[in-house]
């Protein structure tokens, strides 16, 4: 998918930001599909995945909102939102706080968590957006390079 869509973007610079934000509205609007639950059809849930890494594979901060609310669909959104580091910090501690119970919550926390590891390729420092957070769970602390 990454080829392909970087050959994309390449041969259409004109229209590359259009069609990024394009990539990005439609996973906004898909996330607020699959939040309603019920059955979703194997063609939607490819179709889903497939847009899910497009978006991911933008590297794009104006995507991290979309990216974190498609949390819990396996690893694609997670490592996404560990590789914006701090600029994903306020989403991922709002997503937390504020989604629903289930994979989201626990995706947002391994997001926290491989933030806080050592061997992290990205770190978050203990920043403003971190201190500002105002929907982070009391529970939240970061210390010494971790979360607590």
């Amino acid at each position: 998918m990454k080829p392909a869509l970087t050959a994309l973007l390449a041969a259409k610079p004109q229209q590359a930001d259009a069609l990024k934000l394009g990539l990005i509205g439609a996973l906004d609007l898909e996330n607020a599909v699959v939040r309603k639950g019920g059955s979703l059809s194997e063609t939607f849930s490819d179709y889903y995945g497939d847009l899910i890494l497009a978006v991911s594979t933008l590297n794009d901060a104006r995507a991290v909102k979309a990216l974190t609310g498609a949390l819990g669909t396996e690893n694609m959104a997670t490592s996404s939102l560990v590789a914006f580091g701090d600029s994903a910090v306020d989403a991922v501690l709002e997503h937390i706080a504020q989604g629903p119970d289930g994979p989201g919550r626990r995706s947002g926390c391994l997001v926290l968590q491989r933030w806080a590891e050592p061997s992290a390729a990205v770190t978050v420092k203990d920043p403003p957006p971190l201190r500002r957070s105002t929907s982070a769970p009391a529970s939240f602390h970061f210390e010494s390079g971790s979360f607590r």
